[in-house]
């Protein structure tokens, strides 16, 4: 019995990694970009640095962390670059019909090529808490993305 299970670890293991050993992504396409308005804008590289804009112009404040997911694309399929270290658990507030210019160093990322890439952002939308009598994140995790180009 202990036998099969491991086998059956080891092959869902198997599965998920690929013949790479990078993992697969978990996120489908039609769960990205669902909020009209929130947008992750044109990404330019200069060197190892990436700047992008995160866009809000849906009608109410989001939340985010300092956070982002970087994947690669090959043969077709994405799988996720593995960062160099864990990101902050600070959240931020982005009022609706604002914008905020982002930047993110290669070098906080493994085993970086050449190729196709999206940045991966998650967010919340504003829920209003009548206990405290204020908005905070609500519940549901939305995402945002885009596609670019990296050139090593």
């Amino acid at each position: 019995m202990k036998k099969s299970a491991a086998a059956l670890l080891l092959l869902i293991l198997l599965l998920t990694m690929g013949c790479t050993g990078q993992v697969r992504s978990s996120f489908e396409e039609k769960d990205l970009n669902t909020v009209p308005g929130i947008e992750l804008g044109e990404v330019v590289q200069d060197g190892n640095m990436l700047t992008y804009t995160l866009s809000n112009h849906s009608g109410e404040t989001m939340w985010y962390g300092a956070e982002i997911r970087l994947e690669t694309e090959k043969r077709g399929e994405w799988y996720k670059v593995q960062p160099v270290a864990d990101f902050t658990a600070e959240i931020y507030g982005l009022s609706s019909s604002s914008e905020k210019g982002m930047r993110l160093n290669l070098g906080s990322f493994k085993d970086m090529k050449s190729g196709t890439h999206r940045l991966i952002k998650t967010f919340y939308l504003t829920e209003y808490n009548e206990l405290r009598k204020m908005e905070e994140p609500g519940k549901e995790m939305y995402h945002v993305s885009c596609e670019f180009e990296i050139k090593k």
